[in-house]
């Protein structure tokens, strides 16, 4: 019983470790355009400034 446990268990932590993976990918995306658009919004700040 344990071997068809592993068997079957196997593709499945592909599985999980593949979405895992691509959920670290999104969030860092999402963090690094937050950030972007906050340098974006501070650089705009700055420039109103000396105007």
């Amino acid at each position: 019983m344990s071997q068809k446990l592993n068997f079957y268990s196997v593709p499945h932590l592909n599985t999980v470790s593949q979405l895992l993976s691509n959920m670290q990918s999104c969030q860092l995306k999402t963090l690094s355009g937050a950030q972007l658009t906050q340098q974006e919004s501070e650089s705009l700040e700055q420039n109103s400034e000396v105007a």
